[in-house]
This record gives C-alpha cells, structure tokens and sequence, in this order.
C-alpha cells in the first residue's frame, strides 16, 4: 500500500515540477519562480492539511460553520491549482499558484484564529505555525512584510469586532506568543531572504564563469582544429614539391652519370630529406602537445643511419672554420630495433645546435655502447667549443620556444622548439639527456638510449685485422686522435704523425699497409714512400667540401670514423651516405599490374619512374572517375590512389569502389594504397577506416615503396631481379621555350629529354582544358575549385621549368583560400595571358621536335612486331619497354599521330585497340 502510494506521489510530483527551460532562472523573479515550482507539492498536502481540525473546530469554535468553510475551501482551492498547474497558461507560472495559496493560508488563519473567543489559546499556536512558513515561501521580502503585517492588522480588527476577551490571562499569553512569532517571523525573513538573493547572485556568477569557461573551450577547440588544419595543409603543401625533388633524385641516382655529379644529386636528396624534416618538427610539436607523439619501432642499420647525419653535418662545416670530429665505438651491435626516424631527428637537432652556436673551434659526436642481455645502451656525447649556457638559463634550456643570449645569437636562426621536441623524443624512446655547460667555453649533451638488439654483427669491422696496419700523418692533433682512436676500436695497429719528419722515421722503422694523407700532402709523402721503399697503400683524405677525382686511389671524407675507415680497410668504395642497396631491386613482376590515380601528371610521372625498375604493367590516370572505369575494366593487384583531387578525392573514390563489392567480390580484396602529402597525427587510421587497405606519405620513400610492393603483390607472379636495374641518362637539350628553364625541367621529370617531352605534351594539353575551368570557375565563383586548379599548374608548371608562371599560381592559390575574389579578378587576367604564352611556346617548340625528328622505318615496323607478339603473350615486361623504344616515334610528323593512339589504348590496357591501330600504322609505313 505504502508502496503505491509513493509511487503515485513520484508521478504527481513529476508532473507538478515541470517547469521548462531554466534560462529564467537568469533573473531573480525567474528564480523564485523556479523555486515555486519545485516545492508546488506543498499544495497535495494543503489539500489534506486542514481537514482533520473540523471535528474539533465543531466542538471548540464559537462559529463552526464559518471555520469548516475555510477549511474545506483550502482543500477546493488547493484542487483547483493544480489544475490550473496543468493548462498551458499557467504551467510556467507556478509563483502565481503559490502567492494564491499562501495569501489564502494567511487569510483563513488570522479570521479562523480571530473569531476563536475564548478557544482563542488552541487556534494561536495555528496561526503562528503559519506565520513562520511563510517566511519560506518562494516570494520578495517586502511581499512577505507585506503579508505579515496585514495578517496582524486584520487579526486585531476582527479580534476587537467579535469582542474578544482580552483580559483572560490565557488569551494574553497566547497573543504574546502571536507577536513573538510576528517579530521571528519578520527577522527570519529577512535572513531568508538576504541568503537567498546571494545564493542567486553566486549561482548567476557561476554561471557566467561555467559560459565563459565553455567560451573558451570551444575557441581553444577551434584554435587547436585551425593549427591541425593548418599544419596539414602545410604539411601536404611542403610535401608535394619535395615528392618532385626526392622523387627525382632517386631516379636520377638509379642512372649512371659521372662521380661527381652522383655526389651533387645525392646532396640534393639528403637536403630534401632534411627539409622534411624541420617540417615534421613543427608537427612533432604539435603531437606532443595533444599527446599524440607516436613512437614507430622497426629494424634498422646503425651504421645507415650515423652515416646520414654526418653527411648532413658534412655539409653543414664546409663554409665554416670548425673542426668536426667522430668517435664511433665500432662494436657496437649494427642491427637494431626502435624508431630510426627519431632517432635521426634527435641526432641532426643536437648537432645542428652544436654547430650553429659555435663560430670557431670544435664539434665532436661520439658513440658508444653497453650491452645488457638483449639491448644495448647507447651512449651519444655532442660536445661544442661553442658558447655555452649560462648557470641561469640551464633549467629553461629545454623549454617550448626558447632562445638564450639574444645579442650574442643575432644572426643564429630558430624557433626554440628544437630541444624540447629532442627531450620529449627521448624520454618518450625510454632514454634520457643531460647537459653541462659552461659560458664562454663550450657544452656537452649525453644521450642514453636503450635499443633492442637484433644482430651482434659490429657496427665497424676489419676482416683480418692483425695483418693490417696504418700510418696516419695528419698535423692537426685533434683529426690525428679521432682517426687514431677509430682504428684501434677495431684491433688494428695504427701510430701517427703530425710532421714530415715523424712521417719519414716511422715510415722507415716498420712496414705499414696503409698510409692515411691529405690530399694537400700526397706529392711529399710520394715522393718520401719511393725514397724508402714504402709498398703501403695510400688512402686521400678529403677535406670538408673538397672532392677527389682521382681514382687511383681510396678517399676517406672528413670526419673520418670507424665506419669509413672499415670500408677502406675492406676495400669497399664509400659513396657518401647514399646506399646503393635502396636502388638494388629484389624481385621484379612482370606480370603484375597497378594503377596511379593522381591529378597532378609530375606526380603519375615519379610513380611511373620509381616503379620502373619491377616491370609491372604501369597504368594512370588523372580523376577518381577515370580511376573507377579503369578498375571495372581492368584486373589490378594494387590502385595507389591519390588522397587530394578535385571533384572526387581519393577517399570518396576507394568508397565507390569498394561499393561495387556487392556485384563482384574483387571490388572488396582489391588493394588500395592511399598515397597523400598530408602525413599528421591519425591520417593512416583514417584511411584504413574509409577502406584503403594501406597507407603511404609523399614524398614517396623508396624503402617505404618496396616494402609496399612486397608486402601486396602476389609471389606468383614475382620473379627475382638478376641484376641492378639502370638507364641511361640523356640532358641534353634540344629544345629552347621561351619562358621555361628547359635544363632545370629535365631533371624534374625524369632526367632524360624523352621523358621531359612527354611531359610538356601532357601539360600542353591540361593547360588548355584548364584555361577554360579556370575562367568557369570564376564566371560562378567556385574559389574552392579555383583554387585546386591553380594548385596543380603551380605544382606541375614548376617541374617542367616554368618558374614565373609557377610563382603566379602560388599568390593566386593563396589568396583562393583566404576568398581574396579582389586579388583573384585583379591578376587572373595577367596569370591566364602568362599560361597561354607558355603554352604557345610549348607547341612551337613541340612541333620543331616533331619536325626534326628522323624516322627510321625499318626500325619502327620491327618494334611494332614486337609489340604485337608482346600483347599475344601478355609479356607486360616487353611491353613497358617497347613502349619506351616507341616514344622517339611519337613526334614523327608522318606516323606520330597514328602512334600516339597506339601509346595510349596500350597505356589503359585496350590492346585490341593497340594492334588495330598498329596495323593502319604499318600499312601507313608500307
């Protein structure tokens, strides 16, 4: 019973509480409402409360009628409001409710208590009881007094009226008891009253602050979404030309060419290389301060990894007058496992560092390592002769943008970022850094850090070592001790001398293997090695900056380590830090296909290239839509696709595709690589979770390529490479465009002019069609379009060598993002008027080369046959190549067109098309 009963008053009082949006709570009137409602239950209990005093008002009061009448009315008063509490009119208003109620209670009990007579004492008590709750009610302070006041005054006109007996003792008393509750009930309203009003007023402020908090929670929310968007606009911005740049150069490195030139290009990639990395500072910062630094753990070579960043150092002292020295602990285990990138990304800061604050002097980075069960732990010292930190600066040394002793660093450029960035690396690799310093004399920077061993194989070593020996005359002291301490790491005897005539007695008083010399030197010791019968074998040391062409003999290039010197030792040549080995292709597949979806034609041109050397069956296209017809036409094992396009991007693209899984199963196992120059925190889950079945950042890393293809395509159709693949390079011009670096274009797509031809045909063409996109664009002010366009002649007109025409696109992208329509309409004009120009010269310069271009008929009929046997025996390997052969053909002014169509169904796999076409083209030739 009891159960239902509290059951049906949770339901009433649901249903009488409701009071709406809590918005009117922002004025005090509002509140009081607001706490009307909450204590409106009060009138079920008005209902009953009353009731059980009629027996006895029947029995003690001299007006039993008039008393039982007020009473059942509060019972019919209290129903009616809840009622009213029910219609829409009064539903919000539930202070009116409650003034009615108690104005009624105040009413009833003055004229109930003053028409008692002489039971006057019983009904008192009532009276007070009722005086006091109102002070609680939801109403104003003067509204109280007010009701108090007239309550008193009414009960003593109504008390001298009916002739109440005033001198019975017990009436007296009762009435003191009436005041006494008057003047309580007066202070407590006050009291009341001041509590509540600051409990409000405290309730708005925390209000106020809780909006004002949430104010600047979504303007930081904002503020950090509009830095991730743009640094990965930034990112994706940076990374596209460096694709070009890196790109290219491994290309151009897989080429032969001469010594010095590989050199150059190999400078080149390192520095693209390093520019990346500086970008993925800024974004490291920005991951570590959303904590979403990620550690990326893999196995790498140690040595592969040291060699690059001295190469970068390298290149870093060649204008400068600092000595820079190596000390590498050669058994140190070769073959490790953690994060390479960071760890390079660690080594090039402190180094850096080291080398920009120190203006003369020294640069020494040593390594060595202690091994514990199945890691070692690596110990790094950079120590300068530089600056030094003041005792001051030392605790805010890894701090976020900091820069110390701004007046002696003026012209050292930074951001401050770079140390904390180092430090939250190390820390998050489970290492640690510590420093020492002191002002005006240099610093030391220690670096522990434990990596996983996954080889004991040595970082350095020297077969046969104690038949090997080595005389090294270096005069300066400190080159003399690093050579002196790399070599005997490596158990080979070794002395020095740092003079002619040191160098003439040792060499006189033992037999050496080898003699380390500067070049500066060789015709003195020579000359000393003839005068005493020296069989030893002379190693050049090269200076910073200083190249050797000589090759009768070894060169080791400054900083001499360990690992150069046991390359020597071992007779194994050293190119820098380029390794050869990326190039060395492991597998190829002949019979494998894969199709590049990119918009921008530079970038389908640097895919083709760096797929080349695997004789996979290359197909590209331009567009997501072009992308899936050729997916429904063609069987492929793997789709790189490209993540920013315009009209579809990559993602929208690979959803479309994988939808027509529900027709044919392939849709669904196809491989789909996302290929995309925006490499921020979460991109890769975001691609795996729109249905890419893997990831991979541009500028495209060949590693990252292999593993790509090693890891999708099937081993049926795999074949082992038998040698290295290489091809000639061919830079010679024979064109001029008026307008475009023709030199510089050459090297950016591809290195030969073959392929820089076919470039400028396709940007021929584009440009064109995009003259009119362009103005259409602009004619319904589609600036997001717009801006695309213009984002890809930017790209693709820099890489053919129109660098003008490049930097116009670049302002006019800009300002296509920021919607600067006034920029746009003010020098688009003069951007188009450009592009066409370019364009004009373009075909002028394409029709010389069709025009000078010699046709050796016998020669072409047979490459045609071959063609043909080729598609009959699906042989995708002779394909790719006798299309290489038929390209000079294309600019042939009699055959040329007809050979184009023939390219081109062969590019997309139409090959019925391709042998109709070959056929017309032999009876042309006939």
């Amino acid at each position: 019973m009891l159960g239902k009963i509290e059951e049906i008053f949770k339901k009433y009082k649901a249903i009488m509480i409701a009071h709406g949006d809590e918005s009117s709570r922002d004025t005090l009137k509002g509140e009081l409402n607001y706490e009307a409602s909450s204590l409106f239950f009060v009138v079920l209990i008005c209902m009953f409360a009353w009731l059980p005093y009629i027996q006895n008002d029947v029995i003690l009061h001299p007006y039993p009628i008039f008393v039982v009448s007020i009473r059942i009315g509060l019972s019919v008063l209290s129903f009616s409001l809840m009622a009213l509490k029910l219609t829409n009119r009064f539903r919000y208003r539930p202070d009116i409710l409650m003034k009615i109620l108690i104005h009624y209670l105040y009413i009833g009990a003055t004229l109930i208590t003053a028409t008692s007579g002489e039971a006057a004492p019983s009904y008192v008590g009532g009276f007070c009881v009722i005086m006091m709750i109102a002070t609680f009610a939801p109403f104003t302070f003067k509204l109280k007094i007010i009701n108090l006041c007239y309550s008193l005054v009414l009960f003593i006109v109504v008390a001298i009226y009916t002739g109440m007996d005033y001198s019975n003792i017990a009436i007296r008393y009762s009435l003191n008891d009436l005041f006494s509750a008057f003047c309580i009930s007066t202070f407590v309203a006050y009291i009341s009253n001041e509590v509540k009003i600051k409990s409000w007023m405290q309730r708005q402020n925390l209000k106020k602050l809780s909006t004002q908090n949430e104010n600047l929670a979504i303007k930081a929310e904002n503020a950090s979404k509009a830095k991730s968007d743009f640094l990965a606009k930034m990112s994706h911005e940076i990374r596209t030309p460096m694709n070009a740049i890196i790109g290219m150069s491994e290309l151009a490195l897989r080429k032969d060419m001469p010594n010095s030139v590989r050199e150059d290009v190999i400078i080149i990639k390192q520095s693209g290389v390093n520019l990346l990395s500086i970008v993925n500072d800024i974004l490291d910062f920005s991951k570590i301060e959303s904590g979403k630094l990620e550690i990326v753990t893999s196995d790498y070579l140690l040595s592969s990894l040291i060699n690059d960043v001295i190469s970068i150092i390298r290149m870093r002292v060649i204008d400068s007058r600092l000595r820079f020295v190596v000390n590498l602990d050669g058994s140190i285990p070769n073959e490790l496992y953690g994060d390479e990138t960071r760890i390079r990304q660690v080594l090039l800061n402190i180094l850096s560092n080291a080398v920009k604050y120190t203006k003369e002097g020294f640069v020494s980075f040593s390594a060595s390592g202690e091994i514990i069960d199945d890691t070692v732990i690596l110990t790094i010292d950079v120590t300068d002769s530089g600056m030094g930190i003041k005792p001051e600066d030392m605790e805010k040394l890894f701090g976020d943008f900091v820069q110390f002793d701004l007046s002696a660093n003026k012209g050292v450029e930074g951001t401050g970022l770079g140390l904390s960035i180092t430090r939250s690396l190390i820390m998050a690799m489970g290492g640690d850094i510590n420093v020492a310093s002191e002002y005006g004399k240099g610093s030391a920077f220690t670096i522990t850090l434990p990596q996983k061993i996954r080889s004991l194989e040595p970082l350095a070593k020297v077969e046969n070592p104690e038949d090997k020996s080595v005389l090294v005359y270096e005069p300066l002291q400190i080159y003399a001790d690093s050579m002196i301490c790399a070599i005997d790491t490596m158990g080979v005897y070794c002395t020095y001398a740092t003079d002619e005539e040191t160098f003439r007695k040792k060499l006189t008083d033992r037999d050496y293997s080898f003699v380390f010399v500067e070049l500066l030197l060789l015709e003195n010791v020579r000359k000393i090695m003839m005068e005493t019968g020296s069989k030893a074998q002379i190693v050049l040391i090269a200076s910073f900056g200083e190249a050797i062409a000589d090759r009768n003999y070894s060169v080791l290039a400054m900083p001499v380590h360990s690992i150069s010197v046991a390359n020597v030792l071992n007779n194994v040549s050293e190119s820098f830090s380029y390794n050869a080995s990326e190039t060395i292709i492991k597998f190829i597949a002949p019979k494998a296909r894969v199709l590049v979806v990119d918009d921008i034609a530079t970038n389908l041109k640097i895919c083709e290239g760096l797929m080349l050397p695997y004789k996979m069956h290359v197909d590209s296209c331009l567009s997501g839509a072009d992308a899936i017809e050729l997916v429904q036409k063609n069987e492929y094992d793997i789709v790189f696709m490209d993540h920013m396009m315009p009209d579809m991007d990559g993602v929208e693209t690979t959803k479309l595709i994988r939808k027509l899984g529900s027709e044919d199963a392939r849709y669904l196992d196809l491989t789909i690589v996302a290929l995309t120059a925006n490499a921020v925190s979460g991109v890769e889950k975001m691609f795996l979770s729109s249905g890419f079945s893997d990831f991979m950042s541009k500028p495209i890393d060949t590693k990252k390529l292999d593993s790509i293809l090693d890891k999708w395509i099937p081993k049926e159709k795999r074949e082992k490479a038998s040698e290295e693949i290489k091809s000639d390079i061919d830079s010679e011009i024979k064109i001029k465009i008026d307008g475009v670096d023709v030199k510089k274009g050459i090297i950016m797509t591809g290195g030969t002019f073959e392929s820089y031809v076919q470039t400028i045909t396709a940007f021929h063409k584009d440009g064109l069609k995009k003259i009119e996109e362009i103005k259409q664009c602009l004619e319904t002010d589609n600036y997001s379009l717009y801006t695309t366009y213009v984002h890809a002649l930017k790209s693709a007109s820099a890489s053919l060598g129109a660098l003008d025409l490049s930097e116009q696109a670049k302002a006019l992208e800009i300002a296509g993002r920021q919607e600067d329509s006034s920029f746009i309409r003010l020098n688009n004009p003069d951007f188009l008027i450009s592009l066409e120009t370019i364009l004009n010269n373009i075909g002028m310069a394409l029709n010389s080369v069709k025009q000078e271009t010699s046709l050796d008929f016998d020669l072409l009929k047979s490459e045609l046959c071959k063609l043909k046997e080729a598609f009959d025996a699906f042989d995708f390997g002779a394909i790719n190549e006798i299309t290489g052969n038929l390209q000079k053909f294309a600019r042939a002014p009699k055959v040329g067109e007809t050979l184009e169509s023939v390219l081109q169904n062969t590019v997309i796999g139409e090959y019925e098309k391709a042998v109709a076409a070959i056929d017309t083209l032999l009876r042309e030739v006939e």
